[in-house]
């Protein structure tokens, strides 16, 4: 608090020495402190570390409950039973995340995460970060998909090699001309399953055969991204069949598959509403 107002942020304010008879001033002061700093959400290890504290005690007691938007988890959904792993890069600790999908109003989220991150990996803003996390789970970063409602986060994960897309919600920074024309813009997440983008490689590796799906397809008739010829067929016909019934489960001819084989899915209030929850 000090550094703030000897750097002369405004809003910044002291906090005075405890003694005896001032026990009540140091309170009003931390408080007010602690509010000025998540008015612009402050990114720092010693107030995440606050609200995780104030979080685990407000949802052990069930006075804290997470919002977490329908598309949210109906895409998790697809993911999860598509095999695609998800994982969270948050400013806030690891056990905080864990705090905030362990008690959502859709019920306990945690079994839908591989892993989680936070800034012990490195800032949000660094490319180095990114790679971090990509060799720590073993993935090439141009297969992971990094999705984020911060413009300079996308940025620093493209540096890095990551696919990328802005998810817009209610209540986020507005986006510039420019950043909707360098990014995939996204309103939620079910939208990632219809972008062009993420068509051809996964379409290659569950539907990579020679037949059709459905008997009643014209011929040569482009499926996800494949010409497919009807009047082929092959010695494993079945196999293929299912994993094009596998694919087509969650797409049609105007949803295209989902994205690559890893999902780096991010806590910034992209995926979540947090307006009845502390962050």
């Amino acid at each position: 608090a000090t550094k703030d107002v000897n750097e002369g942020l405004v809003g910044a304010n002291l906090i005075p020495e405890e003694t005896a008879d001032n026990v009540d001033e140091v309170k009003k002061a931390i408080i007010q402190n602690v509010k000025w700093q998540m008015s612009f959400d402050r990114k720092i290890r010693a107030l995440k570390s606050f609200q995780g504290y104030i979080w685990k005690s407000g949802f052990n007691s069930g006075e804290l409950e997470t919002e977490v938007y329908d598309d949210a988890v109906e895409a998790m959904n697809k993911w999860k039973d598509l095999g695609i792993k998800m994982f969270i890069y948050s400013s806030g600790s690891v056990s905080a995340q864990k705090l905030l999908f362990g008690h959502s109003d859709k019920g306990d989220l945690l079994n839908y995460f591989s892993g989680y991150f936070d800034t012990t990996i490195g800032s949000k803003l660094e490319k180095d970060s990114y790679l971090n996390i990509a060799k720590h789970i073993g993935v090439e970063p141009k297969d992971i998909l990094f999705l984020s409602d911060n413009v300079k986060e996308i940025s620093a994960a493209k540096n890095a090699g990551f696919q990328t897309a802005i998810v817009e919600r209610p209540n986020n920074a507005p986006l510039s001309d420019d950043d909707r024309k360098d990014n995939i813009v996204l309103t939620n997440f079910l939208q990632i399953f219809s972008h062009h983008s993420y068509i051809e490689p996964l379409a290659k590796v569950l539907c990579d055969c020679d037949t059709t799906r459905k008997p009643s397809r014209s011929e040569n008739e482009h499926v996800y991204g494949r010409v497919f010829d009807p009047k082929k067929t092959h010695s494993n016909q079945k196999l293929h069949l299912k994993q094009c019934d596998r694919l087509y489960a969650y797409c049609s001819d105007t949803l295209l598959e989902p994205p690559p084989p890893a999902l780096l899915h991010l806590l910034t209030g992209s995926d979540i509403n947090t307006s009845n929850v502390l962050y």
